[in-house]
């Protein structure tokens, strides 16, 4: 069977995606393919006539009769010039906006896909391999057209002319052409779909290959740092050591087919010129016949190379565009209700409810109970795996709880858009990462209606303004992939300064001064307390000193409140908060 049922389920959806949104572009580059196709076989049929024009020529010398017809001969080759010409020309720009418009909806459509998938499948994933099949889908789609127009178009147009052609000629002609299809046509194919499922079987390898690369590429720095580059050469090089071996093994699968294909093509053809040439001395066909017959006999193996080519890049293109389907078949678990309302925060009070939240298998939360008060600047600390960054993640719902619940203001954030819950809440995370575009680009992107001024100001706020100032490009300075031209203190402050330009009510701090010296953390606190004034903040962090002025401080251990109390109480205690203080105090962190 030429295609199974999974195949032509992969069909429906390639229909759905480019025939059906271009079914006007499709009937009219149809068109124009039929002129195309018409106007190729044409070209035999003319050469067949001035074939005979210089026979009767020869035999009658009848100098007038042979201009006549070379007269009426060159009259319609002009004619198929203009319309071959003009056909070739609207055709591929038909095509190009075929082309153009599915490419860009696909990747579009796959990008959004990703954008709202659950944070944990995303991150579950590698950038290598998603980028991979983003990229190749919307170049099968592409290819899919290409295919059209070289391949099948000429085979489902030319083919029934040509056997229409052979049939007006004699009926011998259509018989031996028809059994020459039949053998070499299930031949070819079968070694087509041969090489194209090996093929398909090997995508994923290339996937992962592309995923190695990237995560490669974006670790150059502790590579070299570690001296590492003949280790990471040996790890790729492992990742695509099959690449030779399957490489061999598909093209003798082609060869063999290659080879097959040329013995019965010289066969046909012999048979052709026999049969050819016994008609043509019995004069039951004409010398024109004779020429338009063995030109039709190449025609139709250029149309079935065509159709075996053809199918063997809708292999390819259906394994290509499936995995591209795949992403979009994903289903993100974190959804809005459908009667979902924007939230809206005017004090900032959140409450953890009796929230039990487990994460891989294990239980983070068990009925965790937490109260924030409006306008109350709240620090979390506690050992590493406590559950701190979870708490914002929870926040975010970036993940969704497994009971319980959490509310702003007193509205459950499970039953509110998440788009208004984040555009609510400002985040400065411990690892800012930023996009490869200029300073000031970066920063807008916390608030894109902001203007210059504004952008401005949050620099200065951020102790950034004095160091831009003084690059060259200055704000339109390139930062680099993931900020990578830049230190790990001037990236947390590029942070630091898209929350104060978000501007939100909430704010999130988590180690936002980790990567910070002491001098500009000592002034980047300062403009926290005067941006978090009034607002309520949740201040994550080790370093206690970065919590110490906060209105209370919260202990965290292995998902549970351990203390709560202000700097000076928690000392008093003598209890967790205590002991880490007294670590740190001592110079062990």
């Amino acid at each position: 069977m030429l295609f199974n049922k999974k195949d032509i389920n992969k069909f429906k959806k390639l229909f759905k995606f480019v025939i059906l949104r271009n079914k006007f572009l499709m009937i009219v580059m149809l068109f124009f393919s039929i002129i195309i196709q018409i106007a190729a076989v044409s070209g035999d049929i003319i050469i067949a006539k001035v074939l005979e024009s210089f026979a009767n020529y020869s035999l009658n010398s009848d100098l007038f009769l042979f201009k006549e017809s070379i007269t009426n001969i060159l009259l319609i080759l002009f004619i198929v010039i203009i319309s071959s010409a003009v056909s070739h020309f609207i055709e591929p720009i038909l095509m190009a906006k075929m082309a153009g418009k599915t490419e860009l909806y696909i990747k579009t459509k796959l990008l959004k896909r990703l954008l709202f998938l659950d944070t944990k499948d995303i991150l579950n994933k590698k950038t290598g391999e998603l980028v991979n099949k983003v990229n190749r889908t919307s170049k099968s789609l592409h290819n899919f057209l290409n295919i059209w127009r070289w391949s099948l178009a000429p085979f489902i147009v030319g083919m029934p002319t040509v056997l229409i052609l052979f049939t007006s000629i004699n009926y011998k002609f259509l018989i031996i052409n028809l059994i020459y299809l039949s053998i070499a046509l299930p031949i070819s194919l079968r070694y087509q779909k041969i090489g194209s499922k090996m093929w398909e079987k090997v995508y994923p390898k290339y996937d992962k290959a592309t995923g190695i690369l990237n995560d490669i590429l974006t670790n150059i720095l502790p590579i070299k740092i570690n001296s590492q580059e003949k280790y990471t050469m040996k790890m790729y090089s492992k990742s695509i050591n099959f690449i030779p071996k399957f490489l061999l093994k598909v093209h003798k699968i082609y060869g063999r087919w290659s080879s097959s294909n040329s013995a019965i093509n010289f066969l046909f053809l012999g048979f052709t010129i026999y049969i050819g040439f016994d008609l043509f001395i019995k004069n039951l066909i004409s010398i024109d016949q004779l020429a338009l017959a063995f030109l039709l006999f190449n025609r139709t193996d250029r149309y079935m190379s065509y159709f075996v080519h053809a199918i063997g890049e809708l292999y390819n293109m259906l394994a290509e565009f499936d995995s591209g389907m795949k992403i979009l078949e994903e289903k993100a678990t974190i959804i809005d209700d459908l009667d979902a309302k924007e939230i809206n925060v005017n004090k900032g009070k959140i409450e953890f409810n009796d929230v039990t939240f487990s994460y891989d298998n294990k239980k983070v939360f068990d009925k965790f109970n937490f109260l924030i008060n409006p306008g109350e600047t709240v620090g979390v600390v506690g050992k590493s795996g406590a559950g701190k960054t979870t708490l914002a993640n929870l926040l975010f719902r970036l993940y969704d709880i497994d009971k319980g619940y959490i509310s702003i203001d007193g509205q459950n954030i499970r039953h509110v858009t998440q788009n208004s819950l984040r555009n609510s809440i400002s985040l400065v995370p411990q690892d800012t990462l930023l996009f490869d575009d200029t300073i000031y680009n970066n920063i807008l992107f916390a608030n894109p209606n902001s203007n210059r001024r504004e952008v401005i100001s949050a620099l200065k706020k951020s102790e950034l303004f004095e160091f831009v100032n003084s690059l060259p490009n200055k704000e339109k300075t390139i930062v680099g992939e993931r900020g990578v031209k830049l230190s790990g203190g001037q990236r947390q402050r590029i942070s630091i300064a898209r929350a104060i330009l978000a501007n939100k009510k909430i704010i999130v701090l988590d180690e936002a001064t980790s990567a910070l010296d002491s001098e500009t953390e000592l002034k980047i606190r300062d403009t926290l307390d005067r941006i978090t004034k009034g607002r309520t903040t949740i201040t994550i962090a080790h370093r206690l000193s970065t919590v110490m002025n906060s209105d209370k401080i919260v202990v965290f251990d292995e998902g549970k409140i351990v203390e709560v109390g202000d700097h000076k109480s928690l000392l008093k205690k003598k209890g967790k908060y205590a002991e880490l203080w007294k670590y740190q105090t001592k110079g062990y962190f």
